[in-house]
Order: structure tokens, then sequence, then C-alpha cells
């Protein structure tokens, strides 16, 4: 027989072992009471483990995730929130105004050791 055709019968004999036609063989780590409740559920089913365990994950994926409350961070600085509408020119402006205030308070300290 051609390596090809023994090949191929490998891959269908596989397919017929675990029962389907397609997907993914995993191993998954599991509490023993689980796996004994799920193979009640799904000899109760009518249906394998794997499907169950398959339907399960599935119907855990669709479900949206819960709303989570939102936290507000401590911000650096004055401790003001943080601006989410700055635009680069209004960085600009507040950049100068900062640099103007640290000029005058070197300005003053000056005067005051001129003094």
């Amino acid at each position: 027989m051609a390596p090809l055709h023994r090949h191929l019968r490998s891959l269908l004999a596989r397919r017929r072992t675990y029962g389907h036609t397609d997907g993914m063989k995993t191993t998954l780590v599991l509490k023993d009471s689980i796996v004994r409740d799920a193979k009640k559920r799904a000899a109760e089913l009518g249906i394998t483990l794997s499907e169950l365990t398959e339907r399960a994950l599935r119907d855990a994926l669709a479900e949206k995730p819960a709303e989570r409350k939102r936290i507000v961070l401590p911000t650096s600085g004055h401790g003001l929130p943080i601006q989410h509408d700055l635009t680069p020119e209004r960085i600009r402006e507040l950049d100068n105004a900062d640099d103007e205030d640290h000029i005058r308070r070197l300005e003053a300290e000056f005067a005051r050791k001129r003094e």
C-alpha cells in the first residue's frame, strides 16, 4: 500500500475513534467531581462528554460579560481629573502658562534675595 493511502486510512481511523469529523483534541485538568457530574449529565442527555463540554463552552462564550464598575484612578499633579479633550493648541497654552508662573516665582524669589 502506498504511504499516502496509509496516511489517509490513519486519519479516517482517528476520526472514527473520536466520534467526530472535525475539531481539536485537547486536555483539560478538571476536578474529579466535576468530571463525574458532567459524565452523568452527558449520559442523561444522550450525548458524549465532548459534546457536553463544547455546548457548555459555547454557552459561556455567548454570554456577555457582566458590566464592570468604572474605577477612578488617582492623578498626579494638582489632583485634578485628566482632561480628555486636550488639543495640541490647548496643551501649548497650558505649558506656556506653567512656564510664565514659574518665571514669576523665580523673579519674586530673586527680588527677595536682592533685598
